[in-house]
Parts: C-alpha cells; sequence; structure tokens
C-alpha cells in the first residue's frame, strides 16, 4: 500500500500543493528563497509584505517641531535691535533743538537795552544759556547711557533654559527655567512693525523673574515661537501640569 504524500498551503496563493514542492502550481511562484532560483517581483512583495507583518509595532512618537529641534543641543543668542533707539534718539534730537535755541539765541538783543539795564537781567540771560547746556548734556548721556545698556544684554536661549545677561559696569546673570513659563505674549506697536522688531513678555512662576521681557528683539516670532515650543516640551519632560 502505497503511503500518501504529505502537502502544504502555498504561502502566495493559498492552494494545496506537495510538501516537497519547490514551486507552486498553481501561481507559479518560487517558495525556495536560494540564490539560484529566479523569485517574481510579485514573490519579492509578498514576502516583504510578509515581513512587515511579522515586524512587531512600534509605539507612535510626533516629530519634533522644527523651532524645538533647532534648539535641542544648541544655545541661540538674541540681542536687541539697534532700531529700540528710535524713540530715545527722536525724544534727544527735540530736546537738543530746544537746548541749542536756548544757548543761541542773543536774549539782550531781543530784550532790548532798557529790559538788559534791570537788575538781574544779565544774571537770567546767562540761567538760560546755562539751562540750554544743561538739557543738551542730559540728551546726549541719555542716548549713550541706553546705547551702552543696549548692547551689554545678551538673551541666551537654549531648550532647558533662557539666560539673561546685563550690565554696564558690572555684569548681571540671571536664568528661568522653561517649565516655569506659564504664558508668553508676543508686543508690536506700529512703530516696531514698521522697522521688523518687537517684544517677548513672558509670564512665569520664577520668584525672581516673574514677568520677563526679551526688549526690542530682531524676529520677535522666532523667539515667540521657540519659547513657546521649548516649555510645552520641557513641561512634558518634567511632568509639569500648570493651574490658571
Amino acid at each position: 500500500m502505497d503511503e500518501p504524500r504529505r502537502t502544504k498551503r502555498c504561502v502566495y496563493c493559498g492552494e494545496e500543493i506537495l510538501a516537497d514542492a519547490v514551486k507552486c502550481r498553481w501561481c507559479k511562484e518560487f517558495l525556495d528563497e536560494g540564490e539560484d532560483l529566479p523569485v517574481s517581483h510579485h514573490a519579492v512583495s509578498r514576502r516583504g509584505e510578509k515581513r512587515e507583518a511579522e515586524r512587531p509595532l512600534r509605539p507612535f512618537s510626533p516629530p519634533r517641531p522644527a523651532a524645538s529641534a533647532a534648539l535641542a543641543g544648541v544655545t541661540m543668542r538674541f540681542v536687541p535691535s539697534l532700531w529700540a533707539m528710535t524713540g530715545v534718539l527722536l525724544s534727544a534730537l527735540i530736546l537738543l533743538a530746544v537746548a541749542i535755541v536756548l544757548m543761541a539765541v542773543p536774549l539782550d538783543q531781543y530784550l532790548g537795552e532798557k529790559i538788559m539795564a534791570q537788575k538781574g537781567m544779565d544774571i537770567a540771560v546767562e540761567a538760560v544759556h546755562l539751562i540750554g547746556f544743561v538739557m543738551a548734556a542730559v540728551a546726549v548721556m541719555r542716548v549713550v547711557y541706553k546705547l551702552l545698556k543696549l548692547k551689554s544684554t545678551r538673551y541666551d536661549l537654549s531648550a532647558d533654559r533662557i539666560e539673561w545677561t546685563r550690565g554696564i559696569f558690572s555684569r548681571k546673570v540671571d536664568n528661568i527655567d522653561m517649565f516655569r513659563v506659564v504664558d508668553i505674549k508676543l508686543h508690536r506697536t506700529l512703530l516696531d512693525c514698521l522697522l521688523g522688531i518687537g517684544s517677548v513678555t513672558l509670564i512665569t512662576k520664577d520668584e525672581t523673574d516673574p514677568v520677563f521681557t526679551f526688549e526690542k528683539l530682531r524676529n520677535p516670532r522666532l523667539v515667540y515661537d521657540m519659547v513657546k515650543t521649548s516649555s510645552l516640551e520641557a513641561d512634558r519632560r518634567q511632568g509639569v501640569v500648570h493651574i490658571e
């Protein structure tokens, strides 16, 4: 009595074939993956699908936002724009114009000899000239002070914290952790929009700097997006939940 021949199912079409078959007689696919046998594109695709199906599923992780990726392991430095001096310069020019008028106008000629002959008028005229000189000096000193203060300010922004450096004669450095940032606001006046600058204000839970402002930065929207994204990721890493 002949022993019954063993059979198996084709991995491609599912039809029953002999157990020792090398090629399926139904779908004509080669079952052996040896290098000496041709393999059709259909077989390659099916094998790839089979391997992909057998591969364990990985948990989904959303892509990192571009703003946060730019800060990964990098510290970016921002400085206030020189356009922030526009308002100070305009007020200084007005003050200088008034001061020049007070110093240059010959009051003795306008007032006349009779008025100037009165007691104390010479001192009054000299006092007016002195006031003009003081106004001019104050305007210049204010511009110089604001410029030095502006040039000495640095904002170092990383994925974990913000460092603020300032000081003309002495340097002071403060820092704010990203997970302490509660809210962020972008403020731009009409003049700021025309000049391409703006200020970014942070509401934080930091005891030293509960309200922190990036003063008059160029591209303020970039700083806004970076701080917003980095603070959200810092909250996620630290497990921080801000309660209003």
